[in-house]
Formats: structure tokens, C-alpha cells, sequence
């Protein structure tokens, strides 16, 4: 299973969850995920985490936008 960019994921290990930021593909090895918590810390995001992509499973499929909306 691919994880894909804005999907909700939660690490089997060690429960954190938030919403695909980033992958990162490896030629040999599984590829890395950036997950970024849904809520602000202090009024600012709070830095990406990167897990293997074997340590996610997804709770839910690319329902959170991807990108900035423009005004």
C-alpha cells in the first residue's frame, strides 16, 4: 500500500498521528514519510516527523487538502 500525500496516518508504535507532508522514496528501502500534527503549538505548526513507511497505517484516505488556497 502507498501512503500518499494528505492522508491521515498513525504510527503502530508509537500512536503519533497527523497528515502526510512529505515522502521521500528510496531506491532499496522502504520510503520515508514526513506527518505533521493537525493542530498548532502556540500559534505555529509543529515540526514534521519522519517514519519509515512500514511503521503507518492509514486512517484515512487524502481527505485534508494539499497546498495553500489562494485569496
Amino acid at each position: 500500500m502507498t501512503i500518499k500525500l494528505g492522508d491521515k496516518v498513525r504510527c503502530k508504535l508509537t500512536g503519533f498521528s497527523g497528515i502526510v507532508i512529505s515522502r521521500t522514496e528510496h531506491l532499496y528501502s522502504a520510503a520515508d514519510i514526513g506527518v505533521e500534527q493537525e493542530h498548532l503549538k502556540d500559534g505555529m505548526p509543529t515540526p514534521t516527523v519522519w517514519f519509515s513507511e512500514k511503521r503507518l497505517t492509514v486512517d484515512d484516505k487524502g481527505n485534508f487538502p494539499i497546498g495553500f488556497k489562494k485569496e
